[in-house]
């Protein structure tokens, strides 16, 4: 199943339905308030040791990729995930005493239980949403470039279908574009206008 994007508001209609689950646990949003602040892969964030963490700086290896990465992360979740780690792993599983991490099968069924819940549209819901809100985000703060760098992509017109994922999703793709919309697409073409010069070069 292809993941699309969300918008904000679908983002906290899930988050409220984890965290007032029938038997709520404050851990069980972390995950996807990591995926929403950095970027990373649902599976390279549940399989995170308690030593990626230093202070507020996350280090991580792409297991996609190999390439190594940092982000900083709010102080506040920083502090959340330190207090709900053990020794071994930030997100350890509820199972067998958490000698083992999360799953990214037990991630994915969390979010989808969720949305249920919520009643949202289960389709192109998933834990890969996150990356997806997170890049239009941080596009739309920083530009292309940033979103490149965050995500690790190699080719930037990959790094394009997450930025724009927000006009290219179901939900908005017939909508038409405003005013306000013009200066980000025409910033887009010109970083990647940039970006292909600099790879020609």
């Amino acid at each position: 199943m292809k993941a699309g994007y969300i918008e904000p508001e679908a983002v906290r209609a899930l988050q409220n339905a984890i965290l007032n689950a029938p038997r709520p646990r404050k851990q069980a949003w972390l995950p996807f308030a990591l995926a929403l602040s950095t970027g990373l892969r649902i599976g390279d964030i549940v399989a995170l040791p308690a030593g990626a963490l230093v202070g507020c700086r996350l280090t991580y290896t792409a297991s996609k990729t190999g390439k190594q990465g940092s982000a900083d992360i709010p102080p506040e979740l920083a502090e959340a995930l330190r207090s709900c780690g053990n020794s071994r792993w930030l997100f350890p599983s509820p199972y067998r005493g958490g000698a083992q991490h999360l799953t990214r099968q037990a991630a994915w069924k969390r979010i989808k239980t969720a949305a249920k819940r919520a009643e949202l549209p289960a389709d192109g819901i998933s834990p890969h949403s996150m990356r997806k809100v997170f890049a239009v985000d941080l596009c739309a703060r920083q530009g292309l470039g940033a979103v490149q760098r965050a995500l690790q992509h190699s080719r930037v017109d990959v790094t394009e279908l997450y930025a724009l994922s927000d006009y290219l999703s179901a939900g908005n793709a017939s909508k038409p574009l405003t005013r306000a919309d013009v200066p980000r697409i025409l910033q887009l073409a010109v970083d990647a206008v940039r970006a292909s010069l600099s790879r020609n070069a």
